[in-house]
Protein backbone atom coordinates (compact mmCIF):
# COMPACT_ATOMS: atom_id res chain seq x y z
CA UNK A 1 0.00 0.00 0.00
CA UNK A 2 2.24 2.88 1.23
CA UNK A 3 5.44 1.15 0.16
CA UNK A 4 4.09 1.04 -3.39
CA UNK A 5 3.15 4.70 -3.19
CA UNK A 6 6.72 5.51 -2.16
CA UNK A 7 8.07 3.34 -4.97
CA UNK A 8 5.99 5.36 -7.43
CA UNK A 9 7.49 8.59 -6.09
CA UNK A 10 11.01 7.14 -6.46
CA UNK A 11 10.29 6.08 -10.03
CA UNK A 12 8.68 9.42 -10.88
CA UNK A 13 11.74 11.26 -9.52
CA UNK A 14 13.98 9.05 -11.68
CA UNK A 15 16.24 7.86 -8.90
CA UNK A 16 17.19 4.41 -7.65
CA UNK A 17 16.55 2.91 -4.24
CA UNK A 18 20.28 3.09 -3.67
CA UNK A 19 20.30 6.83 -4.39
CA UNK A 20 17.30 7.36 -2.11
CA UNK A 21 19.10 5.50 0.68
CA UNK A 22 22.19 7.66 0.27
CA UNK A 23 20.17 10.90 0.18
CA UNK A 24 18.11 9.98 3.25
CA UNK A 25 21.15 8.49 5.01
CA UNK A 26 19.37 5.19 5.58
CA UNK A 27 20.86 1.72 5.05
CA UNK A 28 20.01 0.42 1.59
CA UNK A 29 18.68 -2.83 3.06
CA UNK A 30 16.17 -0.90 5.21
CA UNK A 31 15.04 1.21 2.25
CA UNK A 32 14.49 -1.91 0.18
CA UNK A 33 12.45 -3.62 2.91
CA UNK A 34 10.37 -0.52 3.60
CA UNK A 35 9.62 0.19 -0.06
CA UNK A 36 8.36 -3.38 -0.37
CA UNK A 37 6.27 -3.33 2.79
CA UNK A 38 2.64 -2.40 3.03
CA UNK A 39 3.17 -0.07 6.00
CA UNK A 40 6.70 1.39 6.16
CA UNK A 41 7.68 3.24 9.36
CA UNK A 42 6.19 6.72 9.59
CA UNK A 43 9.65 8.25 10.11
CA UNK A 44 10.72 6.83 6.73
CA UNK A 45 7.57 8.15 5.06
CA UNK A 46 8.18 11.58 6.60
CA UNK A 47 11.78 11.67 5.34
CA UNK A 48 10.64 10.64 1.87
CA UNK A 49 7.91 13.28 1.83
CA UNK A 50 10.44 15.95 2.80
CA UNK A 51 12.77 14.81 0.02
CA UNK A 52 9.99 14.66 -2.57
CA UNK A 53 8.61 18.02 -1.34
CA UNK A 54 5.26 16.40 -0.60
CA UNK A 55 3.14 17.37 2.36
CA UNK A 56 2.59 14.38 4.64
CA UNK A 57 -1.20 14.72 4.59
CA UNK A 58 -1.17 14.64 0.78
CA UNK A 59 0.80 11.40 0.86
CA UNK A 60 -1.93 9.73 2.92
CA UNK A 61 -4.83 11.34 1.04
CA UNK A 62 -6.66 9.21 -1.55
CA UNK A 63 -5.15 9.48 -5.03
CA UNK A 64 -8.42 10.78 -6.49
CA UNK A 65 -8.76 13.60 -3.93
CA UNK A 66 -8.82 16.93 -5.76
CA UNK A 67 -7.30 19.69 -3.67
CA UNK A 68 -6.73 23.19 -4.99
CA UNK A 69 -3.05 24.12 -5.15
CA UNK A 70 -1.84 26.67 -2.66
CA UNK A 71 -0.53 29.89 -4.20
CA UNK A 72 3.19 30.64 -3.88
CA UNK A 73 2.35 33.65 -1.75
CA UNK A 74 0.35 31.54 0.68
CA UNK A 75 3.12 28.90 0.75
CA UNK A 76 5.62 31.61 1.66
CA UNK A 77 3.39 32.95 4.44
CA UNK A 78 2.92 29.40 5.73
CA UNK A 79 6.69 28.85 5.85
CA UNK A 80 7.17 32.14 7.71
CA UNK A 81 4.39 31.26 10.16
CA UNK A 82 5.83 27.79 10.80
CA UNK A 83 9.26 29.28 11.47
CA UNK A 84 7.90 31.47 14.28
CA UNK A 85 8.14 30.43 17.92
CA UNK A 86 4.94 28.87 19.25
CA UNK A 87 3.96 31.92 21.32
CA UNK A 88 4.13 34.15 18.23
CA UNK A 89 2.14 31.61 16.21
CA UNK A 90 -0.60 31.76 18.85
CA UNK A 91 -0.55 35.57 18.80
CA UNK A 92 -0.93 35.52 15.01
CA UNK A 93 -3.88 33.14 15.27
CA UNK A 94 -5.60 35.44 17.78
CA UNK A 95 -5.18 38.39 15.40
CA UNK A 96 -6.60 36.38 12.48
CA UNK A 97 -9.52 35.18 14.64
CA UNK A 98 -10.22 38.81 15.62
CA UNK A 99 -10.32 39.96 11.98
CA UNK A 100 -12.39 36.96 10.95
CA UNK A 101 -14.94 37.70 13.70
CA UNK A 102 -15.09 41.34 12.60
CA UNK A 103 -15.60 40.25 9.00
CA UNK A 104 -18.36 37.77 9.81
CA UNK A 105 -20.24 40.16 12.10
CA UNK A 106 -19.95 43.05 9.66
CA UNK A 107 -17.82 45.14 12.01
CA UNK A 108 -14.86 44.99 9.68
CA UNK A 109 -15.50 48.18 7.79
CA UNK A 110 -14.83 47.78 4.07
CA UNK A 111 -13.93 44.14 4.57
CA UNK A 112 -17.37 43.05 5.76
CA UNK A 113 -19.18 40.37 3.85
CA UNK A 114 -21.68 41.63 1.31
CA UNK A 115 -25.23 40.29 1.56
Amino acid sequence: MYGNKLKSLVKKKGITQKELSRILEIPESSTSVWLNSEYPPLEFIQKCCEFFDLELWRFFAPDDLVVPQMSESLKNWTRVYQSLPEDLQLSCLRVVEHFLEAYVTGKGGKLHKSS
